[in-house]
């Protein structure tokens, strides 16, 4: 009987037999890392693709857009800035079709630096050269082009053959599902809008607090610097400073959130009429205008 090795207690099989097993488990490896690879890549190409179509809109196009581009308007004739809904459309379709772009072999390259290119433009207009300097937004459009150019560069195309028959395609369809289906519903207000790409849309829901007084002295100091006075005796908490003040990023825009803000100011009032919450819902697509709704302590407990 031959000396006893690790090799003949734990693989006791012909070579032959191990060298199948071995080509197995890396094929199960490879498999599961094409698949996790492919469902990032479908994440990123759903964010430009649902990022686009969120600007589409009448909020984004005339307020937010000449906003962000107000720096390079400056190095152009005045006449020019008359010309930004329409600009500010195809900006919004050149995102989307990155997104779709991405996906297709022949668009890719062109895709890749298209994307490249357009963060390489918000990084000027959002830095101090664009004087709407943003430390949060920065590390997000660096990320972008990092995402694109390791994900996308020099891909292969998986055919639908082989998409539909690795072993890990439940992560492939649950990228699908979360980052591909369900934006769509964020325009019907059934899924939440900063899951769907709709950052720097200008159409998200908008809020604030107006109290009394003596709720207003109740609140923390830290609070209280991003209240201001409408009226003798009503104030007005503007949420959206408040976070941009507190952590440097808009609040997360759903209507639950504001009420839980405005649940913990109602502790300190007496009558439900000392505060109120004023929603903003998001914008028509083609006017702009918002519907408004207001609630007072009653409503919220």
């Amino acid at each position: 009987m031959g000396p006893i090795t690790l090799a003949t207690v734990v693989l006791p099989v012909p070579i032959h037999a191990r060298g199948f097993g071995l080509l197995f488990v890396e094929r199960l490896r490879s498999e599961r890392a094409d698949a996790g690879l492919n469902a990032c890549r479908l994440i990123v190409a759903s964010t430009y693709f649902w990022s686009g179509l969120q600007k589409l809109n009448a909020s984004f196009l005339d307020g937010v857009f000449p906003w962000l581009v107000e720096p390079l308007f400056r190095l152009v004739p005045g006449t020019f800035t008359t010309f930004s809904r329409p600009i500010g459309i195809v900006a919004s379709l050149l995102e989307t079709m990155i997104g779709v772009g991405l996906l297709t072999k022949r668009l890719r390259n062109p895709s890749i630096a298209l994307a490249i290119a357009m963060h390489t433009l918000i990084l000027f207009l959002i830095g101090p050269l664009g004087h709407k300097w943003n430390s949060v937004v920065w590390p997000w459009n660096i990320s972008m082009q990092l995402f694109v150019i390791i994900l996308f560069w020099h891909a292969s195309d998986p055919s639908l053959k082989e998409r539909t028959e690795t072993r890990f395609l439940p992560l492939y369809r649950v990228a699908v599902v979360l980052f591909g289906v369900m934006p769509l519903f964020s325009f019907f207000g059934l899924w939440d809008s900063y899951l769907s790409a709709a950052l720097y849309s200008g159409n998200t829901t908008q809020a604030g607090v107006y109290m009394a007084d003596p709720i207003r002295r109740l609140l923390p100091t830290e609070v209280q610097r991003y209240v201001s006075k409408r009226s003798d005796d009503e104030y007005w908490l503007d949420i959206s400073s408040w976070s941009l003040g507190e952590l440097n990023v808009p609040p997360y825009p759903e209507k639950r959130i504001y009420q839980n803000i405005a649940r913990r100011i109602c502790l300190h009032a007496q009558e439900p009429s000392e505060v109120i919450l004023e929603i903003q819902e998001s914008s028509s697509w083609l006017s702009g205008i918002r519907a408004i709704r207001r609630h007072d302590c009653s409503n919220l407990r």
